[in-house]
This record gives C-alpha cells, sequence and structure tokens, in this order.
C-alpha cells in the first residue's frame, strides 16, 4: 500500500493504540494544526514549528510514534486533526472491546482530534449483543457522538445519516453510521424530509441495504422504541409486572397490620427503566431513583420516567406527583448512587431495590455460585436504607444475564441466587423468600427472581403464631399472557427442595464414569475424593462397581447449594461423606477423580493446591516405597474441557504422576479429555 501511494502513512497497530497516543500527545505539547489554518482550538495563531526545521521536515515527537514504533526514520509527520475518519471495527458496543470503541469515539471528538468541520464514521453491529428494540446500536451511538460533542466547545453536529445492511445466514445487521461536524457559528442544517433519499452520486442502493438521511433518535419518547420491540425489552417488561405487583402487594396494601405507604424504590437498569416504569404506572410511589450505568442514556430514562409519572397521575389523580430522580455513574454503578446519596437515602429510606444485570456478558457459574459475595447487594443492605423495621416488609427483584452451559442441575441458576440473596438478607438479620421466578432463553439465560424481605421471623411465646409473617404470602397472579420468548417459564413462588433432574451436560459425566470405576476396580481403591457437577453419574456408578466397603468424600468446590442437597443423600449412602470443601486427608486417599465443568484454568484454580498436596504424598510414597515398603495403587482422573495438547500431562504432573490413558468424550459440541494416571501399571480400559 504504501508502495503503490507514497503519501500514505501506514501504522502498525491498532486504532485503540493510536487515538489514545494521539489523544495523549495532545495533552502534551504537540503542533496541531487544523486543515483551515486555525489550530485545534480555533485560534488563528500559526502553527508551533519543530526547532531547527520546518513543518515539512518536523521530527516526529508525539507518544504515537513511541507507541507504535512503526514510523520510519525517513518519515517526517505533524499531527494535525483529522478532516474524516472512518473506524471499521464490525463489533458490537456491549463487551469489554466496546467500551473501549466508546472511548475511542470520545477521545477524537472531545481531546482535538477531529477538524471543526469534519466527518467521522463508524461501523459496528449488535452480534453477540441482545438489544432492546430495533436499531437501539444506532441510538447509542448517535447519542454518544451527540453527548461528546455537546462536552466540545465550538463545535455542532450537523448531521448524522445511517446505512445499514444484511449478510447472509442469521447474523445481525451492519450499521455505518455518519457524523458531519461542524462549527457552531455556522447556520443550522435543514433536518431532513421524512421521504428523504441518498444524493444521486451514491448510485443504485442494493435491495438488502437501507440508507436513512438525518437519523432520528429515541431520544425520551416512550413510544418510538416500542414500534419494534425485541425480545430482551419484552421479556424484561413481564418481570418488571411482577416486581411492580410484588411492591403493590407488601407495600402499598395494608399487609401485617400496617398502614400501607407509598413506595420509595430504587433500580440498577438501562436507559429504558421498565422497572421503574411498571412501578409508577401500577401503585402509588413516593419516589423512583433510577441508576443508569451510560452517562449519555440518562436523559432518555428521564424523559422516559417523567412522562410515566405524569400519565399515571392525572389517570389516577394523584397528587402530589411521584418523584423521579435519574443518576449515571461509572460501571460500579449502585454503590456509587449510594456513596453519593447516602443523606438522602438514610436508614429504611428504601422499599424496593431492583438489580439489573440483564446486559453485558453472561455471568459464568462461579459468580452465580458466590452471588452472596455480590457488592451492590451487600452494599445497600449493609447501610440500612431497606426499610424492614417496625413490621414493614421490602422487595429486592434481581434479573441476571446467565451462563446456562456449566448448570449442575436444571434450573440451578435460580437455586444459586435464591440461596445467594437468602445468605446475603440473613447475615442483617433478615428474611427473603422468593415470591416470583422467571427464566428464558435470549442468547444466553436470563433469569429474573422476586423476593419478599422482612425482619427474621420470631414466634409468639404465648399463641405459638409467627409474630412478623405478613398475611399475604403469595404474590396474586399477573394480568396478561407471558410474552412468546424462547424457553419462557415463571413461577409464582420457588421450590429449591424439588427433585433435580440433570442437565444435557452431564452426559459426559456419565460416559467419563465408566472408565474412571474400571480403572478404580483394577487398583482396589478403598478411599477416594470425588467431586463431579450434580453426583448423578460417577458416585452411583463408583459405588456400584466397588461395593459398600469403600470410603467416598464428595466435594462440591465450594457450592452451598450442591453440599446441602448432597447431604441429604448421603444420608442414605454409608461410606460417603459431603464437604464443600477437601478434608485434610484427602491427599491421602487411594484414589482422586475429578470430573469438572470448565476448562484448564478452571481446573487449576479449584484444585490446583490439592493437586500439590497430592504430589507431595506421592513424593513420600516414593522414597518409602524406594526403602523396601510395599507401594500401593494410586489412581488419579481429570475431565477438563478443551485442553491443549499437553495441558492434561501438565496437571498430572503437579501431582506427581504420569497419565496413563486418555478418553476424548464430545459433548454439546465441545470435546472434554479425560486423562487417567496410576503409581503401578493398570490394563488399559475401553468403557465409553
Amino acid at each position: 500500500m504504501v508502495a503503490a501511494e507514497p503519501d500514505i502513512l501506514a501504522l502498525c497497530g491498532t486504532s485503540h493504540t493510536l487515538i489514545s497516543a494521539l489523544a495523549v500527545g495532545d495533552a502534551v505539547e504537540c503542533p496541531w494544526v487544523s486543515l483551515d489554518g486555525c489550530s485545534a482550538n480555533g485560534s488563528s495563531s500559526p502553527p508551533p514549528s519543530s526547532s531547527g526545521a520546518d513543518s515539512a521536515n518536523a521530527t516526529l515527537v508525539t507518544p504515537a510514534a513511541v507507541a507504535l514504533g512503526a514510523i520510519p526514520a525517513r518519515r517526517r509527520y505533524v499531527p494535525s486533526p483529522f478532516s474524516f475518519v472512518w473506524l471499521d471495527y464490525c463489533g458490537t458496543l456491549a463487551s469489554r472491546a466496546g467500551r473501549q470503541r466508546q472511548t475511542d469515539l470520545r477521545q477524537l471528538i472531545e481531546r482535538g482530534l477531529l477538524c471543526r468541520r469534519s466527518v467521522l464514521a463508524v461501523t459496528l453491529t449488535s452480534r453477540g449483543s441482545q438489544p432492546w428494540y430495533k436499531d437501539e446500536l444506532v441510538d447509542t451511538v448517535v447519542l454518544l457522538i451527540v453527548g461528546a460533542v455537546a462536552r466540545t466547545p465550538g463545535v455542532v453536529v450537523g448531521a448524522i445519516d445511517c446505512c445499514s445492511y444484511r449478510i447472509e445466514g442469521p447474523h445481525p445487521p451492519m450499521y455505518t453510521i455518519l457524523a458531519r461536524l461542524q462549527p457552531s457559528e455556522d447556520p443550522p442544517p435543514r433536518a431532513p424530509d421524512a421521504d428523504a433519499v441518498p444524493h444521486p452520486s451514491i448510485g443504485d442502493i442494493p435491495s438488502n441495504l437501507r440508507y436513512t438521511a438525518g437519523w432520528r433518535c429515541a431520544d425520551g419518547t416512550p413510544n418510538a422504541p416500542r414500534r419494534a420491540p425485541c425480545q430482551l425489552l419484552l421479556a424484561s417488561e413481564r418481570m418488571a409486572q411482577a416486581f411492580a405487583l410484588a411492591v403493590a402487594t407488601w407495600i402499598g396494601s395494608s399487609d401485617n397490620g400496617c398502614p400501607p405507604r407509598r413506595a420509595r424504590v430504587l433500580t440498577l437498569e438501562s436507559k429504558l427503566a421498565p422497572v421503574a416504569g411498571a412501578v409508577l404506572a401500577q401503585c402509588g410511589v413516593e419516589c423512583v431513583s433510577t441508576v443508569v450505568v451510560d452517562a449519555d442514556q440518562a436523559a432518555i430514562a428521564t424523559a422516559v420516567l417523567n412522562q410515566a409519572a405524569t400519565t399515571h397521575a392525572a389517570g389516577a389523580q394523584q397528587s402530589p406527583l411521584a418523584r423521579v430522580h435519574v443518576e449515571s455513574h461509572d460501571r460500579r454503578g449502585l454503590r456509587n448512587f449510594l456513596e453519593r446519596n447516602g443523606d438522602r437515602l438514610a436508614v429504611g429510606q428504601v422499599d424496593a431495590v431492583w438489580l439489573g444485570y440483564e446486559r453485558g456478558k453472561p455471568r459464568p457459574t462461579r459468580e452465580l455460585v458466590a452471588c452472596d459475595g455480590w457488592t451492590d447487594l451487600n452494599h445497600l443492605l449493609s447501610t440500612g436504607a431497606l426499610a424492614c423495621e417496625a413490621g414493614h416488609t421490602a422487595v429486592i427483584g434481581v434479573m441476571i444475564n446467565a451462563d446456562r452451559t456449566k448448570l449442575c442441575w436444571e434450573a440451578a441458576d435460580v437455586d444459586w441466587i435464591v440461596a445467594g440473596v437468602r445468605a446475603s438478607t440473613a447475615r442483617h438479620g433478615l428474611d427473603a423468600t422468593p415470591v416470583y421466578v422467571a427464566r428464558c432463553t435470549i442468547g444466553s439465560a436470563q433469569v429474573a427472581v422476586v423476593f419478599r424481605v422482612s425482619r427474621a421471623r420470631a414466634v409468639s411465646a404465648g399463641t405459638g403464631a409467627d409474630s412478623a409473617a405478613p398475611r399475604t404470602t403469595t404474590l396474586p397472579p399477573l394480568r396478561g399472557t407471558p410474552p412468546t420468548v424462547s424457553n419462557w417459564e415463571e413461577y409464582r413462588g420457588w421450590d429449591s427442595s424439588r427433585p433435580k433432574v440433570p442437565t444435557t451436560a452431564s452426559d459426559k459425566h456419565r460416559r467419563a464414569a465408566g472408565p474412571c470405576g474400571a480403572i478404580l476396580a483394577q487398583a482396589g481403591s478403598k478411599t477416594l475424593v470425588l467431586h463431579e457437577p450434580g453426583f448423578f453419574s460417577a458416585l452411583p456408578t463408583i459405588l456400584a462397581t466397588l461395593g459398600s466397603d469403600v470410603t467416598v468424600d464428595c466435594c462440591t468446590d465450594g457450592d452451598a447449594v450442591q453440599l446441602a442437597e448432597l447431604s441429604l443423600r448421603c444420608a442414605e449412602l454409608p461410606g460417603v461423606q459431603a464437604h464443600i470443601d477437601p478434608p485434610e486427608s484427602a491427599a491421602e486417599a487411594d484414589a482422586l477423580v475429578l470430573l469438572t465443568e470448565g476448562g484448564v484454568a478452571a481446573f487449576a484454580r479449584s484444585w490446583g493446591k490439592l493437586l500439590d498436596a497430592w504430589g507431595e504424598s506421592v513424593a513420600r510414597e516414593s522414597v518409602a516405597a524406594a526403602r523396601g515398603s510395599t507401594p500401593r495403587n494410586r489412581v488419579l482422573a481429570i475431565l477438563v474441557d478443551c485442553p491443549k495438547e499437553g495441558e492434561v500431562d501438565a496437571l498430572a504432573a503437579r501431582a506427581g504422576m504420569i497419565v496413563v490413558e486418555t478418553h476424548p468424550i464430545w459433548c454439546n459440541s465441545r470435546q472434554a479429555v479425560l486423562g487417567i494416571a496410576a503409581t503401578l501399571p493398570l490394563e488399559e480400559t475401553d468403557c465409553l
């Protein structure tokens, strides 16, 4: 490219590196010269020249040269604002890379990297993310650009156009957004007609391409996104309806002998605020505080909720009007809001709270298992802001974007959320009861749980009655029909003691159980440590193969929900003990069978210390065997997903053992590998 066009400056690096380096260069003393002869700040002073040379031969001293290291010594480059920038990302904004893309756009505009009269183009797609409504991605980009320009003096947005097209297959559309920037003193552009078409010079437009001149953003009109709502919005509105009904049932009524009160609601959700809107529309509300993480989207949430409050007040003849408060914060979200509004949210000042985590990357299993440590919920409970005193009942709602591929049994994600919230509230003397559960699949699993929260119950000594139990214990039926969403399920309440059903992912553990049982029988193992999600396959296979004289320590890898379930089953299985973590004697067992659900990194994080302790024990026995002691045959079985070559051997080496046989196992289009190691020779098994 450079050979064909000598005037091109080609840099080896990413646009993120270049833009960040140029932004730093703008902060230090670098010659930024606009194309119309003015400096980047709008003055007409001549550009500073490099010492001892004119601008054509200026030496590059910007941090970009240092960061990229790709400009030949014979080239000389004086950075200046760009008149045209096209960022062909072809990705989304709803990811870690997407947040970097947002930073790129803001830096280009706010750090003076664009001329006052320039064009900015960016190509994106919503692949991998779930939009609220059709073309939401374009609205997000438009609001981001408009917000950045508003913070940049002397520049305004002249026009924003959009071109979208679809590629073959079940893929979301690609969008190219073009924003024209102009000096603020220029006359405002004429608004395009509703039937505006591209300039004739564009030529014929392919049938799969849609061009929109003068993009009209859904800038606060509540009905705008309703024209084409997507599945996530439909599901969220149903879940929001259940939360609002719970608020009306236990806060807006005279339940438990307490007079009804106007609810004070706090929500952490997206710009359309479906939960806050449902609360305003369904029950008497004193105030609604909504936290929106993205600052550029806060204006939409404010407009949506103000109109909802006004509409409901007019229809219900309610006075005074419910107060609406919207704030935006960084990714720390609710914690920042609570810290900044501590004086306004004193003890007992929040009747209901909604924590919406439905966007972004699905929460992995390890986060769901440890959800009793979630920062937002625990910080809220520690402030005492939740109103549960004097017999009052509060409401907590949670919506999670969860990874459903590694569940130990069906609906385990709900069990983990219920157990985690109950454990968090119990630490503060509160009792949380699930009154509504909804599950569906929109790209990944979406799970919502609504809790009724009250002070821990005390039984009256005279009557034996529960002095704090509310009179209404179940959620009334919801009106309307459930949304047409994939795998939709909803329940009024939740039975954590139901019979557990294994998922399709447990098929690989069933197939690995055969070789493990055969090897253990050959080795004559009498004591072993076992881990498998759900304990549906390997545990019964091992007990059937080795007989009743074997001792099995089952470890749930820190999962209290599995521990509670396994403890009930172990009561009927002699010789089987349930542990949340490996017991101290685990390193001395005859066999170690670890059938995990995850890759090598997750395996090492959970079981690395046990492997090291096992290796020390094997080394001691090897020394003793060299001195004449009778060795025992010890067995190690490891099951991991998608290991690279040599990774299973490396895990066995940590335990001081060598893998003697491997079994590839395919399940749900993914390959897992079962590696078996033994200290003495064994016959190879073929039990898959």
